[in-house]
C-alpha cells in the first residue's frame, strides 16, 4: 500500500541536480569516447527531453521523490497513469500501477456461483420476501410490481406446481400481490420458509440465467463512469470486480454512492488494502462481509504499490533498500 507524497517544493530544490547530473553525464561521454559530435548532440538532446518533462511535471504537480537509503540520493515519481521510478538522469527504473494493464474478464460464472450460495443470496426456485420485505426470486432477484413480476416470468418461466403447466401473467401477478399484500402477516421468515405456501415456482437453471443478467446490470451500474469508467474497472483483478458487485448487488447503486465514500476513490487508486478496510456494509452478516473483504487480498498481493495524493487515503511512501527492493514506510495516519 504505497502512495508517492507529492513534494513540489522538493521536486524544484532537485530540478537543478538532475540537469547537473546530465552535464556530468555529457562530460563523461565526452572524456570517455573522444570528441563525437553525434554522441555528444544525442547527449545534450536527451538532456534537454528530460528537463522539459520535468518542468512538465512541475507545472501538473504530478510528481515526488523516493529516497535511497542505501546513498540517500532521491529518486523523481511520476504519477500520472501510475507510478514510475525515474533515476537522476532519467532512466526508468521500474513502472508500478496502472501503467500498461490488460483487462480482465470478469468472472461471471463465479460471481452466481457465490451469490446462490445460502450464506449469500441462497437460490430459491420460488417468490419469497426477503429480509426487508420485499417480493423476490431465484438468486435474490427483487421484484418490485406486476410489470417486473411478469417480466422475470420471461426468464424464470413459472409453471403451477400443482399441474406442472406453464403459468400466466394472470397467476404470476396474482402469486406477487399475495406475497406483497401479505408482508406482514411474514415478518421475520426465513426464505426458504415461502415454499410450501406459494404456488407457482420454476427451474434453478433458470434463476441462474437471471442472476447473470442481474449481474451484467450491476456491472454496468459500476462502469459507466459513475462512479467508476468502464476502462479502469476492467483492468481490475477479478477479486476486486467481484467485491464491488457483491456489495452493489445489495445495496443497489445508490445505496453505494450513498454509504461508501473512501472506497470508490480508494479502487480508483488501486489502493486494495484501504478499499478492503472500507468494504464493510450494515445489515449485512458478518460473515459475508468478511468474505467479500478478503476477494481483496489477492490484489493486495500482487499489486503493493499504488499511488495517491487523496488526503483520505492512508499515506506511506516508497525507499528503495540496499537490495534493490521498494519498502512502503508510513508517514501519515
Amino acid at each position: 500500500m504505497l502512495s508517492a507524497k507529492l513534494s513540489l517544493n522538493g521536486l524544484r530544490a532537485n530540478l537543478s541536480k538532475i540537469t547537473k547530473t546530465f552535464q556530468e553525464k555529457q562530460q563523461l561521454s565526452k572524456t570517455l569516447m573522444g570528441p563525437m559530435a553525434a554522441r555528444d548532440a544525442e547527449v545534450k538532446r536527451l538532456a534537454a527531453i528530460q528537463n522539459m518533462e520535468i518542468k512538465k511535471l512541475l507545472g501538473s504537480k504530478k510528481a515526488g521523490f523516493v529516497i535511497d537509503p542505501a546513498d540517500k540520493t532521491h529518486h523523481m515519481v511520476q504519477a500520472d497513469t501510475g507510478i514510475r521510478i525515474i533515476s537522476m538522469d532519467g532512466t526508468a527504473i521500474k513502472n508500478i500501477g496502472a501503467e500498461g494493464l490488460n483487462s480482465v474478464a470478469f468472472p461471471l460464472d463465479a460471481m452466481v456461483a457465490m451469490l446462490a450460495r445460502s450464506d449469500f443470496e441462497n437460490l430459491l426456485k420460488h417468490m419469497y420476501l426477503d429480509s426487508k420485505g420485499l417480493v423476490t426470486a431465484g438468486i435474490g432477484h427483487k421484484i418490485g410490481d406486476e410489470n417486473e413480476a411478469v417480466a422475470a416470468h420471461a426468464t424464470l418461466n413459472f409453471t403451477v406446481k400443482s399441474t406442472g403447466q406453464g403459468a400466466t401473467a394472470t397467476e404470476v401477478k396474482a402469486e406477487f400481490n399475495f406475497l406483497k399484500n401479505n408482508k406482514a402477516q411474514y415478518v421475520n421468515w426465513k426464505a426458504g420458509a415461502f415454499e410450501p405456501i406459494v404456488s407457482l415456482e420454476f427451474l434453478s437453471g433458470n434463476a441462474e440465467t437471471l442472476a447473470k443478467e442481474d449481474v451484467n446490470d450491476k456491472l454496468e451500474q459500476l462502469k459507466n463512469g459513475n462512479p467508476f469508467p468502464a476502462d479502469v474497472f476492467n483492468t481490475w483483478p477479478e477479486g476486486v470486480q467481484r467485491a464491488l458487485v457483491d456489495i452493489v448487488f445489495t445495496m443497489g447503486k445508490q445505496g453505494f454512492l450513498n454509504q461508501f465514500k473512501i472506497l470508490p476513490i480508494a479502487c480508483l487508486h488501486r489502493d486494495w488494502r484501504t478499499a478492503k478496510a472500507e468494504s464493510s456494509r450494515a445489515g449485512i452478516l458478518a460473515a459475508r462481509n468478511t468474505e467479500v473483504a478478503n476477494l481483496f487480498d489477492p490484489a493486495i498481493q500482487a499489486e503493493k504499490f499504488y499511488i495517491s495524493v487523496d488526503p483520505q487515503i492512508a499515506k506511506q511512501r516508497l525507499i528503495f533498500m540496499t537490495d534493490g527492493s521498494l519498502k512502503p514506510v508510513k508517514v501519515g495516519p
